[in-house]
């Protein structure tokens, strides 16, 4: 017969202050509390304020809702529980500025400088090192949420983004010594910058692909027996070793070439995807320029030291080794890498064959260049793109950004900087800081001052005078008698063209066309069965541009109805409910019966 085991009775509650206090720690830092939990838990009594208030539970809630922290952060001394609070008030600072901006610039086309100074005088009153890491991780998060809501909070924070946080990265990589420049960071903030879309590109995601595919062309050298031996294997200089950095050489082209599909873009070469370093990834396609920064990261990767050679309308990299002569001396020796062309390796005189309007003489031409002209080609090349096609896919906004962009890689560029002001004086923006920057440079002695620099100058600081506020004009529909055709769509209907087949979403209209009589012969306006005597729709289309379209042009959609993909849908709308746009506040003031 077993015997009874007799069971003391539990209390009928359980009394937390009979818990030992590292329980109570652990209770309250790990058990998934809410912050403000914890401050509740703080209130009850003088024991659990003491406990609530340990450096051990606010390290650990403020690492846990944080992930970016700088690295100069001090980790000794430091009242955790100030550094969440901090946080936690400039993330609410960060989202307030946010909506101000939406506020107050609704009915600017174009946002000046001036605009994300908020953002910045927040980011100086900074006595913890955490406001640049806040930020980014504030704007990172809001942005990798693909719901379709909080559009507009994002279509702000896109533009803080660019404007504050990358123009800061880009400062702080360019101002280092060049040797120092990482190619392919400077080629992921080009790339965040310039994207249209409004997700952030996922940066660690990029050096993660590269470091994979080096481990696999290190596990191919391996197995080929072509990898370094054991005692050069842990250094962290670069190998100088001629046979083992060509075979890394052969390794890349094999794995990246041959075995991944990497290529260069032939068919569509003046895609500006192909710029992008984390398209290029994805798509394996790419232009001479991105194809050798990642060939470059890789051979890197391999302590394989390779220098960016800026030839002309072909870019390249070259391998600078030394090889025993005959006599016993280093001779030294060189090889091309056209990255563009499946990694193919080339003599001096097959490099110079590539671009046969250049003299055989002008050897400079295969010198290598600096890391940071690098950068500036890559932005070069895309303003191009953006500028020979501004007419298409609204792709002047993006021209400004990169010219903006280019401004600080290369400051000297004057022509560039008339060339900005000319688009913002276009728009009617007075930006300080363009003017202040052309200021400098003139009393630098870096501008010489062109007539038309000039004069452009001074038309932008008559812009200043004339600044206002401009109220936004309410529309309503009338009554159906004052229109001889009823306005019948909605703002944020999605709708499809019946002529040209794009789809849109709507964010304006008009009684009747109100382009010039120019624009309405060259659209064919004249033609129509209704002409311009009736209603035309202000609308955002799937392929990224703006277009002015009537009324009898357009259908609702009725199926397959999916969220534009038009970077600008954040500035007029608050959401998609599957349907249909929720116009923003500043959008209803306009449209209050949308």
């Amino acid at each position: 017969m077993s015997a009874e085991v007799a069971h003391a009775p539990l209390p009928d509650r359980i009394n937390l202050l009979n818990l030992p206090d590292e329980v109570l720690e652990i209770i309250l830092s790990k058990s998934g509390l809410h912050f403000n939990d914890v401050m509740r838990v703080s209130k009850s009594c003088r024991r659990l304020r003491d406990i609530s208030f340990s450096p051990r539970i606010w390290e650990y809630l403020t690492k846990l809702r944080w992930s970016k922290w700088n690295q100069k952060l001090p980790d000794l001394a430091l009242d955790w529980y100030q550094v969440y609070k901090a946080r936690h008030k400039l993330e609410l600072q960060i989202q307030y500025q946010l909506t101000q901006m939406h506020e107050n610039y609704f009915n600017e086309d174009l946002l000046a400088s001036q605009a994300f100074q908020p953002i910045t005088d927040l980011l100086k009153k900074d006595n913890y090192n955490i406001a640049t890491e806040t930020l980014c991780e504030y704007l990172t998060n809001i942005l990798a949420d693909t719901s379709q809501t909080n559009l507009t909070l994002k279509y702000y924070g896109k533009l803080v983004f660019i404007n504050v946080y990358l123009k800061a990265r880009m400062k702080e990589l360019i101002e280092t010594d060049d040797d120092n420049i990482i190619l392919e960071e400077g080629a992921v903030i080009i790339s965040s910058w310039l994207t249209p879309q409004m997700h952030i590109i996922d940066e660690d995601n990029i050096y993660k692909q590269l470091d994979s595919i080096a481990c696999v062309i290190q596990k191919y050298l391996a197995d080929s027996n072509d990898h370094l031996k054991e005692d050069t294997a842990t250094s962290n200089e670069f190998v100088t070793d001629h046979y083992y950095c060509n075979n890394v050489l052969r390794a890349i082209n094999r794995v990246l070439y041959d075995d991944m599909g990497f290529h260069g873009n032939r068919i569509d070469y003046y895609d500006d995807l192909n710029s992008f370093i984390d398209q290029v990834l994805n798509r394996k396609t790419g232009i001479p320029i991105s194809l050798c920064v990642i060939y470059l990261a890789i051979a890197r990767r391999l302590r394989v030291k390779l220098d960016p050679i800026g030839f002309p309308g072909h870019f390249l990299l070259r391998l600078k080794t030394s090889i025993i002569g005959v006599d016993g001396s280093n001779v030294p020796h060189e090889v091309f890498i056209d990255a563009f062309n499946g990694g193919k390796l080339l003599s001096q005189e097959e490099a110079m064959v590539l671009s046969p309007h250049i003299s055989s003489s002008k050897m400079e031409y295969l010198q290598p260049i600096k890391n940071r002209p690098v950068l500036t080609r890559m932005v070069r090349n895309l303003m191009n793109i953006y500028q020979n096609n501004v007419g298409r896919r609204n792709m002047l906004t993006t021209l400004i950004n990169s010219l903006r962009l280019l401004m600080l890689l290369c400051p000297e560029d004057e022509d560039s900087h008339y060339f900005l002001i000319r688009l913002y004086n276009h728009f009617h923006v007075y930006d300080e800081e363009i003017i202040e920057s052309a200021m400098e440079k003139i009393k630098n002695g870096i501008f010489k001052l062109t007539t038309r620099h000039s004069n452009s100058i001074r038309r932008m600081k008559e812009l200043k005078d004339e600044l206002r506020r401009h109220e936004l004009r309410v529309k309503r529909r009338p009554p159906d008698v004052n229109l001889p055709i009823h306005v019948l769509y909605r703002i944020g209907m999605m709708m499809r063209h019946r002529r040209y087949g794009y789809k849109c979403v709507i964010y304006g209209w008009d009684y009747e066309c109100r382009m010039s009589h120019t624009w309405v012969m060259q659209m064919g306006v004249d033609t129509l069965p209704d002409g311009t005597k009736q209603p035309f729709y202000n609308v955002l289309a799937d392929d990224g541009s703006e277009r002015y379209a009537a009324q009898e042009n357009l259908e609702p959609l009725k199926n397959e109805i999916e969220p534009c993909p038009h970077p600008e849908v954040g500035k007029y709308f608050q959401s998609f409910d599957g349907t249909s746009y929720l116009p923003n506040d500043q959008l209803l003031i306009r449209y209050p019966n949308y």
